[in-house]
């Protein structure tokens, strides 16, 4: 997936070839949601999630006294994890 100068690629358990996605979008709400549906990810199946930035990433408010970069990790529409 990849969003400005994000990517992010999904890997299936020990594999070095990512997974291909269908249906990216972006949502912008306070900061930018990249969502991707991936239907051949099996129910259960082990996979790894690597996010690289092209760029130095933009603070998306400057005027705050501290910026964060997250990643939240949703499967079904529940969170199973973020960083």
């Amino acid at each position: 997936m990849r969003y400005q100068n994000w990517d992010v690629l999904v890997f299936p358990d020990e594999s070095k070839v990512p997974i291909q996605e269908f249906k990216t979008s972006c949502h912008v709400i306070d900061d930018p949601v990249v969502t991707s549906f991936i239907p051949s990810l099996s129910a259960g199946a082990v996979f790894r999630i690597s996010i690289h930035s092209w760029h130095e990433p933009e603070l998306s408010d400057p005027l705050k006294k501290s910026n964060m970069f997250q990643a939240r990790l949703y499967v079904d529409g529940r969170i199973t994890g973020h960083v």
